[in-house]
């Protein structure tokens, strides 16, 4: 049996230890293998503000869903053991196991044309469950599958993306540009495409259609290379061409919420924003507490509570209008 303590004990030592991803791909074998999973997500889900906790667990779920696909091979079968705590980690990890059994990396030569067929037909039993988070975290999973399948090749990774249907295709982008800004599960192999000396890139590189959804994410990469500076980070914002900058502000705002549980830092950095993209920034605040928790809605209420005036109005609107996907 797997408790609660054991859980968040081996979370705390893979935290202060070393080799982190090492430890926490181990603990995960482990829990799967003795049946744990269900002990684990409600030990996450009742401690996930705690700080050691809301700094590991998604990477920990990455590995989770990783195992649990190579034990059901499957990917419905698999979904059906996951549970949306952690930003849904789990089920990015089920994708990406998907991707690595299938052994479609680059390094194996030839063109992706099977798989390109096969993509469209992945996440039709997310789509079946009647969710919408189920089947939009499914199409994120495959862009963090795709930089598996393809070695880290980013354009490769997006032009497979656009095998699925448009109005869709972007939650598949959305995966593949946070696994190249944060390199989740792969720290020890930083992307090719990143630039410490070029902040925009790669987003100003690629075509049009993938600009807005790049420069949400690499919000992500300005505060990893500014050190959490977050006046510099909104600076490169600013600095990002102006069709593409209410994007950046948005997953500005999402980032605030993935680095600290106060929501006074949401308050405070939101209303350093030039005024213009505030509701930009609220808005991805809002959307990324309602996609981090499993039940997201007394901590995202309280978010709103911390706003005053219009600022107060602006994010529960967020919250109304997002609320039917959670």
């Amino acid at each position: 049996i797997v408790t609660d303590e054991e859980v968040l004990t081996s979370i705390q030592e893979c935290y202060i230890g070393e080799k982190k991803n090492t430890c926490f791909k181990s603990i995960a074998g482990d829990f799967l293998a003795r049946d744990g999973l269900p002990a684990v997500f409600e030990a996450l889900e009742a401690n996930q503000q705690a700080p050691d906790v809301f700094e590991s667990c998604h990477v920990l779920l990455h590995f989770a869903g990783q195992a649990a696909y190579e034990k059901f091979r499957n990917v419905p079968e698999t979904f059906k053991h996951g549970s949306h705590v952690c930003f849904a980690g789990f089920y990015h990890g089920a994708l990406e196991g998907y991707f690595m059994e299938k052994n479609v990396f680059a390094s194996a030569g030839g063109t992706f044309d099977a798989l390109k067929e096969e993509l469209p037909k992945i996440c039709t039993g997310a789509r079946r469950s009647g969710v919408g988070k189920d089947y939009d975290e499914c199409l994120h999973g495959l862009g963090h599958g795709l930089m598996f399948a393809t070695g880290g090749e980013l354009p490769a990774a997006l032009a497979l993306c656009d095998a699925l249907p448009a109005s869709e295709a972007s939650w598949c982008y959305s995966g593949v540009f946070m696994e190249n800004s944060t390199s989740t599960t792969n720290p020890d192999h930083p992307s090719k495409y990143l630039k410490a000396d070029d902040p925009m890139y790669p987003c100003n590189i690629l075509d049009e259609r993938y600009r807005n959804t790049c420069y949400m994410l690499q919000s992500m990469y300005f505060v990893q290379i500014t050190g959490a500076d977050w006046g510099r980070s909104i600076d490169l914002c600013i600095e990002v061409p102006v069709d593409n900058r209410k994007a950046c502000f948005s997953g500005f705002g999402q980032t605030l919420v993935g680095h600290d549980t106060d929501p006074q830092l949401v308050e405070d950095n939101c209303l350093l924003v030039p005024s213009e993209y505030q509701n930009a920034c609220i808005e991805g605040a809002v959307g990324a507490t309602g996609e981090k928790y499993k039940d997201p809605f007394p901590i995202v209420a309280g978010l709103c509570t911390v706003f005053d005036g219009e600022s107060r109005r602006a994010c529960y609107e967020s919250i109304f209008k997002m609320m039917p996907n959670w």
